[in-house]
């Protein structure tokens, strides 16, 4: 009975073709367009599962794979992204396809799928309490009521009295409009402090019962990983090494979250929860298809 594969020295050997006994590692440097050609082939998916398994997550997978394609393209459905962002983030909560600006890229210097999503909604704006409603309400009846500057001069100093300023000072043959103003001013500005205030309060709520609703992802994607999942995470910390994490935003550069998304995991010598807690212990998280619900 044939072999699927060997191992030897930690790397693993091609049992048949021109480069029978030759390992992967020397391949990946020697040839690797031959492990993305033989990647790409479906009698070669389907007999060798597990080596076509090692080369794929060891960064050699042809451009052309269906079940690394058939995973990219999820992506393009915007529903999807949402789901992906709500998943990762347990933010994004109460918005809609509507809502979101999507950015996205696909095999941006090395990276599978890049991945921004952001709600674009404005915060909502406070209710207004019943007494506050009215006393801007009353000032706004006052303010439409202000003379003209060049009103007569009792009219202007009855106003001033009215607003406030002292009698004997409105009265004055020194009296100036910019008393009247200054006066205004100043209650337009304790309301506006006010407003202020009760819209940051309104917002910051606001943004607690959403959760997070800025995000940016790198995803890398394997359709399956296994026993060989080191060398996917140092592929992964390889990316961040050199810098590819950083993406544009906005006319700025910001540092995306790291993601490994995949189909299932195959491994036996780590069960499921020590997989991912291996890749976040380098803090790059683990999502599974499954897992993404739209």
């Amino acid at each position: 009975m044939k072999t699927q594969m060997t191992t030897t020295d930690g790397g693993t050997v091609i049992p048949f073709g021109k480069h029978q006994g030759r390992t992967i590692e020397e391949l990946l440097v020697d040839d690797p367009e031959y492990l993305q050609w033989l990647s790409g082939q479906d009698w070669f998916r389907t007999k060798f599962v597990l080596l076509h398994q090692v080369i794929i997550n060891r960064g050699a997978e042809s451009a052309e794979t269906p079940e690394h394609n058939a995973l990219q393209v999820l992506f393009l459905d915007d529903e999807f992204c949402l789901a992906f962002a709500r998943h990762i983030t347990d933010g994004f909560r109460g918005v809609k396809v509507g809502d979101i600006r999507i950015g996205r890229t696909f095999e941006h210097r090395g990276i599978d799928v890049t991945l921004g999503v952001y709600d674009k909604r404005d915060p909502p704006k406070a209710a207004r309490p019943e007494q506050f409603a009215a006393d801007l309400e009353a000032f706004n009846v006052l303010l439409a009521r202000r003379p003209a500057k060049d009103a007569p001069r009792d009219s202007l100093a009855n106003y001033a009295i009215e607003i406030g300023v002292d009698d004997k000072r409105a009265r004055s043959k020194y009296f100036d409009n910019w008393e009247i103003d200054r006066q205004l001013d100043e209650r337009r500005r304790v309301f506006d402090e006010q407003i202020k205030y009760l819209d940051a309060v309104a917002e910051e709520r606001w943004r607690e019962a959403c959760g997070t609703q800025h995000a940016d992802f790198a995803i890398e994607i394997k359709p399956m990983v296994g026993d060989d999942y080191p060398a996917v995470l140092r592929q992964m910390l390889g990316q961040r090494t050199h810098g590819r994490m950083a993406i544009s935003r906005d006319g700025h550069s910001c540092a995306a979250e790291q993601i490994l998304f995949l189909d299932r995991y195959t491994g036996t010598g780590a069960t499921r929860e020590q997989f991912i807690q291996t890749f976040a212990a380098s803090n790059i998280k683990v999502a599974f298809k499954a897992e993404v619900r739209g």
